[in-house]
């Protein structure tokens, strides 16, 4: 295809620097479809090296939310138009392509990660092509969609089930901008309307995806087109797509980081938020750099040189921009309109993002890499060293890629931890931490990774002791490790230390107290003491369990699990009384649970139990009351018609019992041993006639 030839059948002319980057293509590759095959044969296979073990993860920030609604949509498909979903994205084509995914095999982590891959291999390959399609030569073109695959900026949109949204759009973006160029050149209607249907899904995709006509806008202008013919044309493409961007404004749940930082804005004045927006497009061009292909910084942390760093590289895109320096002004135009959406977040909003800024660079990364593949490229141009140097590079670049990427699983595998642990799932939370202290401990916040492995170790019955030796270790004035270590020893066996541990403890206390954080410390500590007695109440050691459910409450008397918790242990140690046959004993605690919560059926039934072996019938009747009129219960029904039986209430008896068959069924009254009761009821003597009637007619065996 001789593009030089079409181009100037449009009255263009094409950049002498083009020509001579097209005569100069250091792979002699033909532009033929199997060329292209060999190409995308080559992608999958690196992304199946490098993403490969994706597999194994698990799921991440918004991932369980999609999954349920997948669910909920399988059973009333109406539910997929619902602003009421869980993941209402307002973002209805990658909605669409997740549920068909889970249609296909169910809610699979792994192969949902897999479809990520996919998508992101796909997007290489589409890049590669409107690379070539907007008139780079081929070699640059494979070579710039290679260098996007492997790219470390974007890690987190690779990992990231829910972020599946950014390849897709990305994709679109790319089949419409390909579809432009054609159509710019051959004015075929089938092109312009491959151009309108490509933007019309991208939008349905991601909203950043409207960008594109910025990036046709320019690249028109530099291909010598008037502002006028470009502006009419994209103009009516724009006044068509406005019911659309509307209509996805409307399904666009108001939780999603978009909304909350348009929230923000009414709270900072315009100085405020405009000195925020130069502080982010710094801080995201310095990472277009900084991370494409190593990993020198922690992602989750702002340095204070990426500023300068970022200003630098602006200033030298606005410099190719201006010079007009093909091809590199092209990725320079690409990435600053690629950033142009993200802008509108807040620096507060994605300051402290644990993954950093990775997702909403992957746009921008596709700029970056065509501006490595140029520079490897005329590297290889080199009279002498040319080649060898390029191929020198071109390894560096995708072994340093590879290992780089490794490394940023750890990152992921923090980030799913840490959902998992919000949403409760404690095991699967450690385990993920875990797994991410293993896979690259320099690349996650490792004191923060300690400190929370070290609060919810107790939780599932470890002493987290050692693991605080060995965090101390390294982080020996952590003020959270320090808190932690001091928790756990407050419950050591040995009397010294936990006095000791005692006075470490207030210390720390009056320290936060003094630094205006005194209440992140009392969450904190109450947190670990709570999972310490549920990790008592694991092990049956009821009065550890109990202890530290009161040392929660005595940091935080608000905290609910603490105070479930030590309504259950207060009710577990009412049974271990009843059993050892201290019934007062037992009935104060089952009242000290009932303190706490009022609707502990275990309790309520257990003390009208006691209540009942005691002769206390109206007070048995009046706890069996209570814990059904919190739910249903087979102990507590039939136990409430042997009460009645018991107080001479035959009526109320029998209305009783016929209840609880009838909720219950017969079989089950027989295992709690409801028919037993009736039996040891009778040889006492007392309502023997009702008694044997209701025996007789629900367990005539007996």
């Amino acid at each position: 295809m001789d593009l030089s030839r079409r181009s100037s059948g449009l009255g263009l002319r094409m950049p002498a620097n083009l020509k001579r980057a097209m005569a100069e293509s250091l792979l002699p590759l033909e532009d033929r479809p199997r060329t292209w095959y060999l190409y995308g044969l080559l992608l999958c296979l690196i992304g199946a090296l490098i993403f490969g073990n994706l597999y194994t993860h698990l799921l991440d920030t918004h991932d369980a939310e999609t999954f349920q609604d997948h669910l909920r949509i399988q059973q009333d498909w109406h539910y997929f138009f619902s602003p009421d979903k869980a993941q209402a994205s307002g973002r209805p084509f990658a909605e669409a392509v997740k549920y068909l995914a889970f249609l296909a095999w169910g809610n699979h982590p792994g192969v949902f990660h897999l479809l990520v891959v996919a998508a992101h291999v796909l997007a290489s390959l589409l890049w590669a092509w409107a690379c070539r399609r907007l008139g780079l030569n081929l070699g640059l073109s494979l070579l710039t969609g290679l260098l996007f695959l492997v790219n470390v900026t974007h890690f987190q949109v690779v990992h990231h089930i829910s972020a599946l949204d950014y390849p897709l759009a990305l994709c679109w973006m790319l089949v419409s901008l390909g579809c432009y160029a054609h159509a710019c050149r051959s004015g075929s209607a089938w092109w312009w309307a491959g151009f309108g249907g490509g933007m019309v899904l991208g939008l349905m995709t991601h909203l950043s995806s409207g960008v594109v006509v910025l990036f046709c806008l320019y690249w028109s202008r530099r291909e010598g087109e008037g502002l006028g013919q470009v502006g009419r044309r994209l103009l009516g493409l724009g006044l068509g797509l406005v019911p659309v961007l509307l209509l996805l404004l409307h399904l666009t749940s108001s939780q999603t980081s978009t909304w909350r930082s348009l929230e923000l804005y009414r709270a900072q004045d315009l100085a405020t938020l405009l000195v925020g927006m130069v502080r982010v497009l710094l801080w995201f061009v310095s990472r277009l750099w900084t991370t494409a292909h190593w990993l020198p910084l922690p992602v989750y942390r702002q340095e204070s040189w990426e500023l300068y760093a970022g200003g630098a590289a602006l200033c030298g895109l606005g410099w190719l921009l201006w010079r007009r320096h093909w091809p590199l002004a092209l990725g320079a135009a690409w990435m600053l309109c690629a950033l142009l959406p993200f802008l509108l977040l807040t620096e507060t909003t994605i300051r402290d993002l644990p993954a950093g800024p990775s997702r909403y660079l992957y746009l921008a990364s596709a700029g970056s890499s065509l501006v490595w593949a140029w520079g490897l490229q005329e590297a290889g141009q080199l009279r002498r060293w040319g080649r060898p140097l390029f191929l020198a590079g071109l390894a560096v670049l995708l072994v340093s890629s590879y290992v780089s990427l490794q490394r940023t699983e750890a990152i992921s595998l923090y980030t799913s931890g840490r959902n998992y642990l919000a949403h409760g799932q404690t095991e699967e939370g450690a385990a993920q931490l875990r797994r991410a202290l293993r896979c690259a401990p320099e690349e996650i916040p490792l004191e923060e990774v300690y400190f929370r492995l070290a609060s919810v170790l107790p939780y599932m019955g470890e002493d987290p002791t050692s693991l605080l030796q060995g965090a101390l270790a390294e982080f020996p004035d952590s003020f959270l490790l320090n808190t932690a270590m001091a928790v756990i020893s407050t419950e050591s066996l040995d009397a010294e230390t936990r006095n000791y541990s005692q006075g470490v403890l207030e210390q720390l206390h009056r320290q936060a107290e003094q630094k205006g954080q005194g209440q992140i410390f009392a969450i904190n500590v109450s947190a670990i003491y709570n999972n310490l007695g549920n990790g008592y109440l694991r092990k049956g050691e009821v009065l550890g369990a109990i202890q530290a459910f009161q040392r929660a409450l005595a940091f935080k008397p608000d905290k609910a699990p603490a105070i479930l918790g030590l309504g259950q242990a207060y009710t577990l140690r009412g049974l271990q009384l009843g059993e050892e046959g201290q019934v007062e004993q037992a009935a104060q605690a089952y009242d000290q649970a009932l303190a706490l919560n009022p609707a502990d059926a275990i309790a309520l039934v257990n003390l009208g139990w006691l209540h009942y072996s005691a002769g206390r019938w109206d007070e048995a009747i009046v706890h069996y009351q209570a814990a059904l009129a919190s739910g249903p219960n087979a102990h507590a029904q039939f136990n409430l018609g042997l009460a009645y039986l018991a107080r001479g209430d035959a009526e109320a008896a029998r209305s009783a019992y016929a209840q609880a068959i009838a909720r219950f069924g017969a079989a089950a009254g027989e295992q709690i041993g409801a028919a037993r009761d009736l039996q040891a009821l009778i040889s006492r003597g007392d309502t023997v006639g009702t008694a044997r009637q209701i025996l007789g007619t629900y367990w005539p065996a007996r």
